[in-house]
């Protein structure tokens, strides 16, 4: 009876987690193998005790442990695995922690503006490694989540922080939204990375008090931390509706170059500095 109880709840419980963590994707990974790591010991001592039905039992347990072991193992392993192989250049390593806007949505990677900064560097002799750690439908909140072990992944120098243009849709909470970007900006300036902040705006179907509110925000994170900032990519909601996408959201491919025009002056500036304080040399730095 206690196998069959213990059994049927952690089943349940493993269901619910898998389902409810699916949206963070592979933090989800993350948070069902620690789940399950955690009640391994829980069954087996539960099979231990019942030696009278040690037979009927055990094929009961083994089948449940099966899929257990599968999400316990193999998912952490390789996530880890995955991006652990990827090795920094000498000048060092740019991180691109966004959301859709930098992970190329409804396009080819290649035609993203984190690809044409990897393009851009090569032409300017700034020797960096560029990581676009960004996930389609990121929130500030999953982005805290899969924050330090990134950070610890990629040894970044400079971390690009996209985040809250999801968070602003789905119309959470300002306090929420900053509390979390406070957060993440705390944490990479623990880390010894420099930032470049990235703000968002709304459409104004969201309100005046809400998207005012939400504009304020990012600008209150760059003021508090001293860091560089840009208030909104391209034209904000004054974007002429041919650089967007059918969902009226996302930039399209041609619209991509504009955007690391607008990103390019801060960045360079930011590398320069960097190079300098080490001893190296890089070109001129443009005007901002």
């Amino acid at each position: 009876m206690v196998l069959i109880i213990v059994s049927k709840f952690v089943s349940k419980l493993v269901v619910s987690s898998i389902v409810s963590a699916v949206s963070e994707r592979f933090i989800s990974k993350i948070t069902v193998s620690r789940l399950v790591i955690n009640f391994i010991p829980l069954l087996s001592a539960a099979f231990y005790r019942k030696k009278s039905s040690r037979k009927k039992s055990g094929q009961r347990t083994n089948l449940l442990l099966i899929p257990v072991l599968v999400f316990s193992t193999y998912y952490p392993a390789n996530y880890a695995a995955a991006d652990s192989t990827i090795a920094s250049p000498a000048g060092g390593t740019i991180l691109i922690f966004g959301d859709s806007i930098s992970a190329a949505y409804g396009m080819d990677r290649e035609q993203g503006w984190v690809h044409l900064l990897t393009e851009r560097l090569a032409t300017q002799d700034l020797d960096y490694n560029v990581i676009n750690a960004s996930v389609s439908g990121e929130t500030t909140g999953g982005g805290l989540i899969r924050l330090p072990k990134t950070l610890q992944i990629h040894q970044p120098d400079l971390v690009i922080i996209e985040l809250g243009g999801n968070d602003g849709l789905r119309g959470y909470p300002i306090d929420k939204i900053q509390g979390n970007l406070n957060a993440i900006v705390d944490a990479t300036l623990g880390f010894g990375a420099d930032i470049l902040l990235v703000g968002m705006v709304l459409p104004p179907n969201y309100g005046a008090r809400y998207t005012k509110a939400f504009e304020n925000l990012f600008s209150e994170v760059a003021d508090e931390f001293n860091l560089p900032f840009l208030p909104y990519l391209l034209q904000g909601t004054a974007t002429d509706q041919a650089l967007m996408q059918r969902d009226g959201i996302h930039p399209t491919p041609e619209a991509q170059n504009l955007l690391l025009e607008e990103l390019w002056p801060k960045i360079e500036r930011i590398l320069i500095a960097q190079l300098s304080s080490a001893g190296g040399s890089g070109p001129e730095s443009g005007t901002e």
